[in-house]
């Protein structure tokens, strides 16, 4: 009996887990966008409900210290002048000086991407974000229509829905 309750267990984790790691879908097909307001590098103040009727957007969750967000940042930053008609883009970094994100724009010649600061995580908590990079991709509607670790090349198919 006892073996047999370690394996019904172990099993059970195991599709929790996946139900946890692979919930981008499910996450992203039932819930509205979580409203917040944060400040941009720049010190100018963003608020997503202020999208809400008129504009899709793009959120990257990231770090300076993240390779993989250097790679996705070169990709939104070549794609940026294609995307912006269709939606705004905002790139959100999770806990970090606004002096090291500004090192690492200029850096990296990434000056362009608008950068809100989520200084104590709350944002990034507040989307279950597990991992960087993550896009969300949020409709007209305040929809969330996507949430995955690569950028989404089907964007204008999920925003028209």
């Amino acid at each position: 009996m006892k073996i047999y309750l370690m394996k019904y267990l172990l099993v059970l984790f195991f599709f929790l887990s996946i139900l946890r790691i692979d919930n981008v879908y499910l996450f992203a097909s039932e819930k509205k966008a979580i409203d917040f307001k944060l400040i941009d590098i720049d010190d100018q103040w963003v608020d997503l409900a202020s999208y809400k009727g008129k504009s899709a957007v793009l959120l990257l969750f990231w770090a300076t210290w993240c390779p993989y967000c250097r790679r996705e940042l070169r990709v939104l930053k070549e794609k940026y002048d294609s995307i912006k008609d269709s939606l705004e883009l905002l790139v959100i970094d999770i806990e970090e000086s606004k002096e090291r994100i500004r090192d690492f724009l200029k850096k990296n010649n990434l000056g362009s991407l608008r950068v809100l600061l989520d200084r104590d995580g709350s944002v990034a908590y507040a989307y279950r974000i597990l991992g960087v990079p993550t896009y969300v991709l949020i409709d007209k509607e305040g929809n969330i229509v996507f949430m995955g670790y690569h950028f989404p090349h089907d964007y204008k198919e999920l925003i028209l829905r």
